[in-house]
């Protein structure tokens, strides 16, 4: 059984340098950001401190495009709810954001749950 901090909706699949994100904020985009982790109704991103001035959680973001030829290419809106390592005037290292998608339509949702399933089938084989 999982901690219930840990009960999540969705599975989440923990991707490589093969997956890619395009995050958008404030009508620039988020340089050097890293995709961590997708679910159907997330991800969790690694951006430079140096790009994360003015983000907080709340704050949503309505361009936010996953990278991976098995993945949809449409432009998503997400809703920041965790954001993890900022520190005050540190411009080192990383932020993590925790994001939510927001108006997901259900084909979309379910390409990215078939995919992450898929993964993660493949992965305990």
């Amino acid at each position: 059984m999982e901690p219930v901090g840990e009960m999540r909706r969705f599975d989440r699949l923990s991707v490589g340098p093969e997956y890619e994100v395009s995050l958008e904020f404030q009508g620039r985009e988020l340089a050097n950001a890293v995709l961590q982790n997708i679910s159907a109704c997330g991800c969790g991103v690694k951006v430079p401190r140096s790009q994360a001035a003015g983000l907080e959680n709340g704050l949503r973001l309505t361009r936010v495009f996953l990278i991976h030829s098995a993945l949809p290419y449409v432009p998503l809106e997400a809703t920041i709810v965790r954001l993890l390592g900022r520190a005050e005037g540190n411009q080192e290292g990383y932020v993590l954001l925790g994001l939510d998608f927001v108006y997901v339509t259900p084909t979309v949702e379910q390409l990215i749950l078939s995919h992450v399933a898929e993964q993660l089938n493949l992965a305990t084989q």
